[in-house]
């Protein structure tokens, strides 16, 4: 009964865009556009080439589809942001979604309108195999709901960031609760996932000119899952939260061994002219 009541309590369209990028999330799509899609005035996904049902999943439960040709995660995402109208937008990736306590907080943040805060941010927690994973990566408080007008996307691939641009004319607040991330649906995507990411970020190290990679190489993944695995606590969370902080760690390997490859090929091209 406490929870029909909440649902009916935000069951109301508020002044609030939400923004999606997508490709290829059919397994996930849904449950984040379910989540919201009585809240919000539009949902907009922004798909770079989905080849499986992603659009046609987002389009029947009502979200508006708009392909985009992949630009990288940050422009994308701006992309994104660029096309909601609303006073308030809400960003999520095609695998979060708000749970109820959550989605109350933000609708009775946007129908507040505090003309003081221009954005909030709230806690993303990984749901893994079945299980929450309760301390690996946390807490992962990200800016998610803005103010349009006063929000941009920065940051490098793959690690986008979500700012506010005019910080004289609004803070930034938290709100409670918890954002669902499914990240990964097995180990397999993990790795995939963790690896291609390290690659990424590599390519955008190339370009910001990042040296010291054999240093990094060494330091580097030790450090990541020391973090993870004793200050973050993942051991707690069971093999599940061993075998992430792993995995990150494997990540940050790949990361520093594709940039020794860019480095040194960049040299050796160098030498030859």
């Amino acid at each position: 009964m406490e929870s029909d009541q909440l649902q009916s309590s935000i069951n109301i369209d508020i002044d609030m865009d939400v923004a999606i990028i997508a490709c290829n999330n059919e397994l996930t799509i849904a449950r984040t556009i379910e989540s919201i899609k009585h809240l919000a005035s539009r949902i907009i996904v922004v798909d770079s080439g989905s080849t499986d049902r992603t659009i046609d999943i987002a389009t029947q439960l009502g979200a508006e589809a708009i392909h985009h040709d992949w630009e990288g995660h940050v422009k994308q995402k701006q992309f994104a942001l660029e096309k909601c109208t609303a006073t308030w937008v809400l960003s999520l990736d095609s695998d979060e979604a708000p749970d109820e306590e959550l989605l109350s907080a933000i609708t009775s943040a946007v129908k507040q309108d505090n003309p003081r805060v221009a954005g909030y941010e709230m806690n993303r927690r990984i749901f893994f195999l079945g299980r929450w994973l309760n301390h690996t990566f946390q807490p992962e408080y990200r800016l998610r709901l803005v103010r349009r007008t006063s929000a941009t996307w920065t940051g490098y691939d793959p690690h986008d960031k979500l700012i506010i641009t005019t910080p004289q004319n609004g803070k930034i607040e938290r709100l409670p609760a918890i954002l669902r991330h499914d990240s990964w649906q097995d180990v397999a995507s993990l790795l995939r996932n963790q690896i291609s990411h390290g690659l990424n970020a590599a390519e955008s190290y190339h370009r910001l000119n990042r040296r010291a990679p054999f240093l990094k190489l060494c330091i580097s993944p030790p450090a990541t899952l020391f973090k993870q695995l004793i200050l973050r606590l993942a051991f707690l969370d069971g093999w599940r939260g061993i075998l992430v902080a792993l995995a990150a760690s494997i990540g940050v390997t790949a990361k520093y061994m594709r940039l020794i490859e860019l480095i040194h090929h960049n040299d050796d091209d160098r030498r030859k002219k």
